[in-house]
């Protein structure tokens, strides 16, 4: 009975932390800062596009409500405040701060559970602090373009603010998912074929699917195809526990339905010439998903060579992060939109939140091994975790350059 207590009592102090709470200061400090900045750029950006939608927002009219089905929660957020009084900059800001904040907090969580807390608060607070702020690499290039444009993608995208909501419900609901699999787990010994998860895991799952879907859709165009490719296996592995695997179907259908709804809203279908989606794939696509996807993930990637253990694809986090970032590179690859948004890249944020959650995956699997793999691993494998360091610090130089850009030319890309 005491090593709970412990655990639970750990646990308390990360979240008392002074490491903790400084790191949370700094983010949430540098989110606020860079958001209010950006509303003040001479040219529109994504935010300040975001927040005039906000400011005709108007709750008696449905058309109003329903025009913005695709990404409602931060815009009705924005304009409960801005209706209150507080100026559109403001609203916007602390809005998109808040997201930033949650994001923050529940990254911080993960990496602690994925290190299963080997890593102090300092580094946890460190490693946060890292995926909070980091993007792409940034290759040596003639064109005068900031790494954003020139790798066309980032985990981190400062100038949308949809973005930054889907992202952080995508780290509350993803963990979620993995979570309702490992109490399956532990019921299954005693429970055996009739092994079923409690409803309100099941209620709570379908809520919180709904809930980042009211952010943006991005995140479920990879997060949908990659959760049904994996219980799809466990199914053929498990086929007896039906039960099980109709609870996470009933889960996901009022997601698969509002999903749906919101790309009929995207394509045209609801909101006459909008957009349409052309659907196909060159070699010239292929390449620039593939060269994005490297580039978002160049550490990640080397992480998972230095960390790859067998038996790493049993890690339902390990596995959707993958399937995830696969899936939403085919997806840059083979769809563009026309019309109206023709250009507006739209199919391309699903890799951008899927390199985001492949970050904390990785990030914090390679911070717990790197002390133990240091002492023990043999001399190849140590020079692969120097390589990976090395890689890991080209993005932060990359993060910092990229900021420095933007702070310095007012042009967020």
């Amino acid at each position: 009975m005491q090593e709970p207590i412990a655990r639970n009592d750990r646990q308390r102090n990360i979240w008392r932390s002074g490491w903790f709470v400084l790191a949370a200061a700094l983010a949430i400090g540098f989110a606020l800062y860079m958001f209010l900045w950006e509303m003040r750029l001479p040219t529109e950006i994504d935010l300040q596009i975001h927040a005039s939608y906000s400011v005709d927002f108007d709750f008696t009219d449905l058309h109003s409500i329903t025009s913005r089905i695709a990404y409602p929660l931060w815009h009705v957020l924005v304009a409960i405040l801005y209706q209150l009084g507080l100026p559109i900059d403001w609203s916007a800001a602390i809005i998109t701060t808040f997201f930033r904040a949650v994001t923050f907090v529940f990254t911080y969580r993960l990496l602690n559970r994925i290190s299963g807390g080997k890593l102090k608060t300092f580094w946890l607070a460190v490693c946060g602090l890292l995926v909070f702020i980091v993007t792409g690499v940034n290759l040596p290039n003639d064109t005068g373009l900031s790494v954003y444009r020139f790798v066309n993608g980032s985990p981190n995208v400062w100038h949308n603010p949809t973005q930054q909501a889907v992202i952080s419900t995508m780290m509350i609901c993803v963990p979620f998912l993995v979570w309702c699999g490992e109490c399956f787990e532990q019921k299954l010994p005693e429970s055996g074929d009739a092994t079923m998860l409690p409803w309100w895991q099941v209620f709570m799952l379908a809520f919180l699917l709904g809930l980042n879907l009211m952010c943006k859709p991005t995140v479920m165009q990879a997060f949908l195809p990659a959760a049904f490719l994996m219980y799809l296996v466990e199914l053929c592995r498990r086929p007896r526990n039906w039960r099980y695997f109709a609870q996470i179907v009933l889960a996901f259908i009022p997601a698969v339905i509002c999903f749906l709804v919101q790309y009929l809203y995207y394509t045209g279908v609801v909101v006459p010439y909008t957009s349409g989606v052309d659907f196909g794939a060159t070699a010239q696509t292929l390449w620039e998903a593939f060269r994005t996807m490297l580039m978002m993930n160049a550490f990640p990637i080397a992480a998972l060579i230095c960390c790859y253990r067998k038996g790493l694809f049993k890690d339902r986090l390990f596995v959707l992060a993958v399937l995830m970032v696969l899936i939403s590179m085919l997806e840059v690859a083979f769809f563009r939109e026309t019309g109206e948004r023709a250009g507006h890249g739209n199919f391309g944020w699903a890799a951008m939140s899927s390199s985001y959650f492949f970050w904390v995956v990785m990030l914090g699997k390679y911070a717990a091994s790197l002390k133990e793999m240091w002492k023990t691993a043999p001399l190849w494998r140590k020079a692969l975790f120097v390589i990976a360091a090395a890689v890991l610090l080209w993005h932060l130089v990359s993060s910092v350059g990229y900021y420095v850009f933007m702070l310095s030319t007012g042009n967020a890309f």
